[in-house]
């Protein structure tokens, strides 16, 4: 306290302009610059001042008209792997030929995406196979960082895009709540009105919760009976339901990623060179360390392509470890393969760029 009483009465300047502070000891008298790294280096997009606020000064009309123009006419280079149901191969190609770079000759989600980006920047593109059929994978090589896959064309300029299934593994975001105990903060906020016990009253009904709760003694001994009594009406009805609608099945002898590293019959793997195989290569989670431990001391359970892992699943005793759309896009398409278990992971897909 005595330091700060001690810096209160002076004003003097820093690397990042004035410090001058109030009667609290706080800082006064704040204006920061918002600047945006392009091509040509800094940019100023705005500024914040504690008496405006955020002004942003941009022109973001401007700036779309100079992505139009940048683009326009121009043909970009797009990396990618065949994988359904993303980028899928329609053209009609000798056996060991190399597939078209022609648009027209694939379909898939990823194509369909590129086709209205291209036509709303008005450029094309070519599509182009991966040498190494992988999406990247970064080894450290005497000290120095390598990649492979759709990461090293993009890093190498050989490719303007990478398209794909091409998972996003880094997130530089995080949410903070400063106030978690203030009780007037719209943040914590929990408002039970009439329409609010409605939901939390059909919530418990389907097995689902809500995200409103009571807090008075009366009100969760009311709760309580309420869930005890949702809880035996909806498992005397699914124990009907299902005697009624039983069919012979085969029986799972895994339920879960568990279950799995702690058996050795049956065989599993994942796809090689890819955000799947570096989950498991970097866990600290016992399980999936001991998963990885097992896939990588036997040859041959990191598979090339996903269809090539599909027919040896089908073929012999063989669990493939493969991301949650592309399992439901197999899975319900061909009824002698089947899900088990829930998600090890959750990460979302983007496209590749290079810097």
């Amino acid at each position: 306290m005595n330091d700060i009483k001690a810096i209160q009465p002076e004003n003097f300047r820093g690397l990042t302009g004035t410090f001058q502070f109030d009667g609290h000891g706080w800082r006064s008298n704040i204006n920061l610059l918002i600047l945006e790294l392009g091509m040509n280096g800094f940019q100023r997009l705005g500024h914040w001042d504690m008496v405006d606020g955020l002004s942003v000064t941009k022109n973001f009309s401007l700036t779309r008209q100079e992505i139009h123009s940048e683009l326009q006419g121009k043909v970009l280079r797009i990396t990618t792997q065949e994988e359904r149901p993303y980028m899928m191969y329609k053209g009609n190609t000798a056996p060991g030929e190399p597939k078209s770079t022609n648009p027209k000759d694939w379909e898939g989600f990823c194509v369909s995406l590129m086709d209205l980006i291209s036509a709303e920047l008005n450029f094309t593109y070519t599509i182009n196979l991966v040498p190494d059929s992988t999406y990247g994978n970064m080894k450290i090589v005497d000290g120095v960082e390598v990649w492979d896959g759709m990461v090293q064309e993009l890093r190498t300029r050989k490719a303007d895009l990478a398209v794909g299934s091409f998972t996003i593994t880094f997130s530089p975001y995080e949410w903070k709540n400063k106030r978690p105990c203030q009780m007037n903060s719209k943040v914590v906020e929990n408002s039970f009105n009439v329409l609010n016990s409605i939901w939390f009253t059909f919530g418990a009904l389907m097995q689902k919760g809500s995200d409103v709760l009571p807090h008075a003694t009366s009100t969760r001994i009311i709760a309580g009976f309420w869930w005890f009594f949702t809880l035996i009406v909806i498992s005397s009805y699914t124990a009907n339901l299902a005697a009624f609608l039983t069919v012979a099945r085969m029986v799972a002898p895994i339920e879960n990623a568990e279950d799995l590293s702690k058996q050795t019959k049956i065989k599993y793997g994942t796809i090689q060179g890819g955000s799947t195989v570096a989950f498991f290569e970097q866990s600290k989670f016992p399980t999936y360390k001991r998963m990885w431990q097992f896939m990588s001391s036997q040859k041959g359970l990191l598979m090339n392509s996903t269809v090539e892992a599909i027919k040896r699943v089908k073929r012999e005793e063989y669990a493939f470890l493969l991301e949650s759309t592309m399992n439901e896009y197999y899975t319900q398409r061909d009824c002698d393969l089947m899900q088990v278990g829930g998600l090890l992971d959750s990460k979302g897909y983007g496209i590749g760029l290079p810097e």
